[in-house]
């Protein structure tokens, strides 16, 4: 242990503090700024190491934690709580930050004494509940039965994308009786070998050169998306009755989760109005709008009415928003594409009329003068 922490821990209060950081009830601290807070956690957590997850305003404030927490427990694991993507969750860079978040999310949930520090915004984004990551997962074990049908209908359901090659975290390929796979939850891809319904072989293989690298006897995979969004659950719920979290200057964490809840009500409002500009579309363009342009949007329109009526996330909602918002464009650039031709094609009708009124005026006119 830190000498300045050995030396703090013999104050009482600092007794009663470090007493209180390892019960599961609410406790408050007053009077401590800057570095006086990263010495009292720390000390309260080399006396008591559990999981910790500690909650600021800003993510500015983050690097201050880190830099003192690190000096005063350097042995401890400090990590920071990635936030994932707007539009980009099923990207590389969102798979990746979902595979980070997982495995804090685990870190915690086992009871490993980490630090994990987090923007309130960060903290409050729904993950796995703690029932829904423990029971969704796939389980494989060398020798059992597992159908590679079922395995393939499972991953895609569990958010995998199938490719021809693994080239990132959150995809599989099959080739025969041969499944690999990047789990999110895995440092290495796996590679699956099946005789009939029986895993005959399971190894760690190469990303870079795909070649197989080591045995293993087991392998458990875990879902990208909650397979029931309604029992997604915030992040710091993962620490249970075994861990502690810390709200690092409360009244400003209320004031960004408020602005968020805000933005939020906003987010939901904009994806109402936006359903209702695409039926003043279908509507305004009706027959100058191509069927399978139609169903596209119908179909988009729905999803998004079911999103807000499951009260899904704010980053679904604005991926939905976005899809929709760009097929309403195309299809109103297409409508009014039609209409200008529309136009100039009558222009042009009522042009050639008028020239061969002209025509026969000019025919009259000629006879009337011969004679």
């Amino acid at each position: 242990m830190h000498k300045i922490l050995s030396t703090i821990l013999n104050d009482e209060t600092m007794k009663d503090i470090a007493a209180n950081f390892a019960r599961h009830k609410e406790f408050l601290i007053y009077g401590l700024s800057g570095t006086q807070k990263a010495v009292t956690i720390a000390a309260a957590f080399a006396k008591n190491p559990r999981p910790t997850i500690i909650i600021v305003s800003e993510r500015e404030k983050i690097s201050a934690w880190q830099d003192d927490l690190t000096a005063l427990l350097p042995k401890t694991e400090i990590e920071e709580l990635p936030e994932l993507d707007l539009f980009s969750v099923k990207g590389t860079v969102g798979i990746e930050r979902k595979a980070r978040r997982l495995e804090l999310l685990m870190k915690i949930a086992s009871g490993q004494p980490v630090i994990i520090l987090a923007t309130a915004t960060s903290a409050v984004k729904k993950d796995f509940s703690r029932q829904d990551f423990s029971q969704s997962q796939i389980k494989l074990e060398l020798g059992k039965n597992f159908s590679q049908e079922i395995l393939i209908k499972k991953l895609v359901e569990f958010g995998y994308e199938r490719t021809d090659e693994i080239d990132a975290i959150g995809k599989f390929s099959v080739r025969g009786g041969i499944l690999d796979i990047f789990a999110i939850n895995a440092p290495k891809p796996y590679r699956i070998e099946f005789f009939g319904d029986t895993v005959d072989s399971m190894r760690e293989i190469n990303f870079e050169t795909l070649r197989s690298e080591k045995n293993i006897d087991a392998a458990n995979i875990l879902p990208i998306f909650s397979s029931d969004n309604k029992k997604a659950e915030p992040f710091t719920t993962c620490a249970g009755t075994n861990g502690t979290i810390i709200f690092d200057e409360p009244a400003r964490i209320k004031d960004t989760l408020d602005a968020l809840a805000k933005e939020d009500a906003e987010i939901k409002n904009n994806a109402t109005s936006l359903i209702g500009s695409a039926d003043r579309i279908v509507k305004d363009f009706e027959g100058k709008i191509d069927e399978a342009d139609k169903t596209k949007l119908e179909e988009q329109k729905a999803g998004l009415q079911k999103a807000i009526d499951e009260n899904k996330s704010t980053d679904e909602l604005k991926k939905l928003s976005d899809e929709l918002q760009q097929t309403m464009f195309s299809i109103s650039q297409k409508a009014y594409e039609a209409v200008q031709k529309e136009d100039q094609s009558t222009a042009s009708s009522e042009s050639a009329s008028s020239t061969e009124d002209k025509k026969d005026d000019d025919v009259i006119d000629a006879e009337y003068t011969k004679e």
